[in-house]
Formats: C-alpha cells, structure tokens, sequence
C-alpha cells in the first residue's frame, strides 16, 4: 500500500503544473496515475472516492503553487535568567 500511494505522489508532482494552471487550490484524487476527480470541497471529494474507490489506494490533495506542503512551527523559547 505504501508503494501505491508512493506512485501516485510521484504522479502528482508530475502532473502538478497542470493541475495549477487548470485546478488552482482545488482538491484532486489521483488513482493509478490519472486524475479522477477534482472538487473545491474537500469533503464531497472524500465522499465521492470512498464511495467509488473505498478499497483502493486514491491520493487526495490540494492543488497548491508548491508541490509539497511547507510547514511552519513557532515553538516558544524559554530563557532562565
């Protein structure tokens, strides 16, 4: 299973600048390299996929301008004086 979602992330990132140029900030599913489905709802895609592809390995993401997701972390720094 991780093989598969491995693949289809490879197929996002492949697909990505079309996907941005066509699909900007909307979410899609990827299933065995091909779009399938694209949605500004997040849940009515998941609701879609589950019920089309309930056991099969379908990456739903964002299309955001990045590729991969950044995440940014503040942590709070205490200093004993």
């Amino acid at each position: 299973m991780q093989q598969k979602m491995a693949q289809e992330i490879e197929s996002f990132r492949q697909m990505h600048a079309r996907l941005w140029e066509k699909y900007p900030y909307q979410f899609v599913a990827i299933y065995q390299g091909k779009l399938i489905d694209h949605d500004q709802e997040q849940h009515a895609i998941l609701l879609r996929i589950d019920k089309q592809y309930s056991d099969q390995v379908v990456l739903i993401r964002q299309v955001r301008p990045e590729i991969e997701p950044v995440y940014t972390i503040h942590s709070t720094r205490f200093v004993n004086e």
